[in-house]
């Protein structure tokens, strides 16, 4: 039995499926509606899906295109479904939340920062063997770790530092912001480093001003900040469709 794979949802209209273009391993496309929302799917038709970068990338054009057009719930890379019926249950159930997200979504794009320290401190946590004040093992072990927690400290001011520039320079510009976090560890000694990245819901008429105020930007001297987008809104619609 065929499967079905969700791309994306959006409202219902006439014109609603971009021309001349094919899903994950060349299937055709199908739009399937109900309570005036639209899902598009396409057949999965063989036994075992995998997702290797042919499909990724195939799954990524479809998403874009439908983007390009109107406003969408982009879902994330293998949602699948049993029979076209469980789409529609879906997209009943769960219209009320699907209409005000794709209210919130409204002529919007994302973009993102990702920010680098390029002297983020890596810190592998190697004892001072050489340190006459420092006589056992573990005395070593605890000091390294001293010295982590305190090179993570320093680093976690630097990048509020420049998030906080980041925010209040795009501010005007954006309806909503997410971070994630990036993590550098050394498992050994358990340090870590938080490298955050932030994702910005932004208007489309608002895009080449948001490019201009990020190229205007003062950067500290150890920090690089690099912007990505426009691309569809991943981060800021729901982590599940069911």
């Amino acid at each position: 039995m065929n499967r079905y794979l969700l791309y994306c949802i959006f409202r219902s209209s006439p014109n609603q499926k971009p021309e001349d273009l094919l899903g994950v391993d060349h299937q055709p496309l199908l739009i399937i509606s109900s309570n005036g929302l639209s899902a598009a799917v396409s057949e999965i038709v063989c036994r075992d899906f995998i997702p290797d970068l042919d499909r990724v990338l195939a799954y990524k054009k479809v998403v874009e295109s439908f983007h390009r057009n109107q406003t969408v719930i982009p879902m994330r890379f293998g949602c699948l479904f049993e029979e076209k019926q469980q789409v529609i249950k879906l997209l009943e159930k769960r219209s009320e939340q699907y209409d005000a997200v794709l209210d919130k979504l409204e002529g919007c794009i994302e973009m993102g920062i990702r920010i680098l320290i390029s002297n983020a401190p890596i810190c592998t946590a190697q004892p001072e063997t050489r340190n006459e004040h420092i006589t056992t093992p573990g005395k070593a072990y605890l000091e390294a770790r001293k010295t982590c927690y305190a090179q993570e400290e320093n680093l976690a001011k630097e990048i509020h530092s420049v998030c906080q520039q980041c925010c209040e320079s795009l501010g005007h510009l954006f309806v909503e912001c997410r971070m994630e976090q990036k993590r550098l560890s050394a498992p050994k000694y358990g340090f870590r480093v938080s490298l955050p990245s932030f994702n910005f819901l932004v208007p489309r008429e608002n895009v080449d001003s948001f490019r201009e105020i990020f190229r205007q930007m003062r950067r500290p001297e150890s920090a690089k900040l690099f912007l990505n987008g426009p691309w569809p809104p991943y981060n800021f619609v729901l982590e599940q469709p069911l």
